[in-house]
């Protein structure tokens, strides 16, 4: 699961910086009803990378989104961090 922009359909996989750019960009006159419902669409997506993370690795909720947080919200390179900073606590 990744971005989409729900206005133009363009897919953005996971990377947040390009679709929160694109939306400040492309659609910055839209109502701001309608901005708040990409920013729920936004949170949705974190808390299902999360998951996916927690499921990946088994550490928990906090570790999963400090790590997602301090690699801009791509899951392969907060997973190559967990391996690094929480392999002696964790077994991952």
């Amino acid at each position: 699961m990744g971005f989409k922009c729900p206005i133009c359909n363009k897919d953005f996989g996971r990377d947040r910086k390009d679709f929160n750019k694109h939306i400040e960009t492309n659609h910055k006159g839209i109502a701001k009803t309608f901005l708040d419902e990409i920013k729920l669409i936004c949170e949705i997506d974190k808390d299902e990378l999360i998951r996916e993370l927690r499921e990946k690795t088994g550490c928990g909720i906090m570790d999963c989104e400090k790590a997602l947080t301090e690699n801009d919200w791509d899951i392969e390179k907060a997973e190559s961090w967990m391996k690094e900073k929480y392999s002696k606590i964790h077994k991952i």
